[in-house]
């Protein structure tokens, strides 16, 4: 190869086979412009500084006819998912989306993803391969619809595709959904019931500890101080009836606060 033809490479990139998006769109462009023979020269020519590595001729052309085969195969995915889709709804959407799906599923050992998607707005604009472009199967042997079908799908006949669902199975599905929002309904029912249940339990043992603290502090005014003898036991009830008497007065004093606070 001619040196002043070989692209300018970046500083710390090694030689090898990996392509970038760049140098993939001016190995396209190539093959578009250049004449029969100089693919070569004409891509060393226009590269420049894009190029990530130098790649030999050898890989040029592997690489030219790995982009044409997957390319091709695309397009024809595309074309015969538009046409049949055409015939069910008139103006068909996420085609890139199911093309995709359908060329990965295409690989019968190990799904390999469409990796050139970048190189279809350059190539596309050529019969060769224009979108609505499809290559037709050739022999005169004549193949049942779902062997034509298979081969327009990658392996997937239409025949595979679930069939739309019927007036009972949809009334049967709706069914099922209402009898799943009864039980969850019922279900709703069943754990509000609960909450409430434990709420009154809780409220009931309240009212208990305070029946049993009334009942207490009740005895313990009901006191005589003048017949206890024991120093520290008249000291004790004598400061709890004193404690007891100013609770009292300050519930009181809250009640007529909350009576004051309603009435204005």
């Amino acid at each position: 190869m001619d040196r002043h033809l070989q692209p300018t490479i970046p500083e710390n990139t090694g030689h090898g086979s990996n392509w970038s998006e760049e140098e993939d769109k001016q190995l396209c462009n190539s093959v578009l412009s250049a004449e029969k023979g100089c693919l070569v020269v004409d891509y060393n020519k226009n590269i420049g500084d894009r190029a990530t590595e130098v790649h030999s001729d050898t890989e040029m052309i592997s690489r030219w006819d790995e982009i044409d085969s997957s390319v091709q195969k695309f397009i024809g995915f595309y074309d015969s998912i538009l046409r049949f889709t055409q015939k069910i709804e008139p103006r068909p959407t996420d085609l890139l989306e199911k093309t995709h799906i359908m060329y990965k599923a295409s690989f019968t050992t190990e799904p390999e993803p469409f990796i050139f998607e970048h190189c279809l707005p350059i190539l596309s604009v050529e019969p060769k391969w224009a979108l609505h472009n499809m290559p037709r199967a050739t022999g005169t042997k004549k193949r049942s619809i779902d062997e034509l079908e298979k081969n327009e799908f990658g392996g997937v006949s239409i025949w595979d595709i679930p069939r739309p669902m019927g007036y009972k199975r949809v009334r049967a599905l709706r069914k099922r959904a209402l009898e799943e929002e009864e039980i969850a309904a019922r279900q709703q029912e069943l754990k509000e019931l609960r909450e409430e249940t434990v709420r009154m339990m809780a409220a009931q043992r309240l009212a208990i500890q305070e029946e049993k603290l009334r009942l207490a502090e009740h005895r313990i005014m009901m006191k005589d101080l003048s017949i206890i003898t024991d120093p520290q036991q008249h000291a004790y009830y004598k400061i709890r009836q004193e404690q007891i008497l100013q609770e009292m007065i300050r519930k009181d004093n809250d009640s007529v606060k909350d009576v004051k606070k309603k009435i204005s």
